[in-house]
């Protein structure tokens, strides 16, 4: 058998940006007060779901949770004002609907943000939620409303 003479293995180098660096590039991190707001958020989230007898909503100017008092109608047998009637019952009144969380997640807009209120059974449960569907707000009471 001839002897086939081997040749050489070059190596090429295919690319020619210098070698990544040993020290990774440095993250931007959050701020302390970032992480306290995102938490301060989950945890308000959960304490207005887990809220069965009240809805809870979002008091900018004390930065806490309060319960809204669902507006009552009539003189002596009070009761509450069902959600179809409820919008007009609070612009008729200057009554102001539970606020919800965005303002939480958005410091630096509106101290103020309207939430929906409707309710989602055959029984009447008033719900309250984000109307901008965009903060995670779910209250809900199960307290009956005759609609």
């Amino acid at each position: 058998m001839p002897d086939i003479p081997s040749s050489p293995i070059t190596t090429v180098a295919c690319s020619t940006s210098p070698s990544p660096p040993d020290t990774p590039t440095p993250q931007r991190q959050p701020s302390s007060a970032t992480i306290e707001s995102t938490a301060r958020l989950g945890r308000f989230v959960r304490q207005v779901y887990g809220s069965k007898l009240e809805i809870l909503q979002f008091d900018s100017s004390n930065n806490c949770l309060s319960v809204w008092a669902w507006p009552t109608q009539g003189t002596h047998n009070r009761q509450p004002v069902p959600p179809p009637q409820l919008h007009a019952h609070c612009r008729e009144n200057a009554i102001e609907g539970p606020c919800c969380l965005c303002p939480l997640k958005y410091p630096d807009g509106q101290p103020f943000i309207q939430a929906s209120c409707f309710t989602v059974n055959n029984l009447g449960e008033p719900v309250a939620s984000c109307a901008r569907n965009i903060c995670d707000y779910l209250g809900k009471s199960l307290i009956e409303l005759d609609s």
